[in-house]
């Protein structure tokens, strides 16, 4: 998708990916197209467009293993909430296990999700108004 190998075990990045990332994650400098592109690559490196939910986590908690200081249990908490938020925005498969990168694409292009969340997960994490007691992901 951008250069990075996730999946590696010790994943490295050139400095042009660097420079790439940090300019889009930290200051904002890609336009909302831009910014959908790259989340929709992120999270469907492989273009197959039904994201299995298992890999979704797996890589959100990655994501915020890298980010935050939290626990293991906060990392997968971190997860599940943002696993919640695309089920409330009815953006997975019907059967709720798998991303559907067409509908949070289209969901993203007009605005009923605002691409700026992405950006929020890193500067604060990721916190949508959601139900706490809701434990069904």
């Amino acid at each position: 998708g951008v250069g990075v190998d996730i999946g590696a075990k010790d994943p490295r990045v050139n400095l042009r990916s660097f420079l790439n990332l940090n300019s889009i994650l930290d200051f904002g400098t890609a336009s909302k197209s831009e910014l959908i592109q790259f989340w929709t690559r992120i999270l469907d490196p492989d273009n197959i467009m039904n994201v299995e939910k298992f890999q979704v986590m797996d890589f959100l908690e990655k994501l915020s293993k890298g980010r935050f200081t939290r626990s293991n249990n906060d990392e997968f908490s971190y997860a599940k909430d943002v696993w919640k938020f695309f089920i409330s925005k009815e953006v997975v498969t019907p059967k709720g296990d798998k991303l559907d990168i067409h509908k949070l694409r289209a969901s993203l292009e007009k605005g009923s999700i605002d691409i700026k969340i992405f950006g929020d997960i890193f500067k604060s994490g990721f916190n949508p108004s959601l139900n706490k007691d809701d434990d069904s992901c």
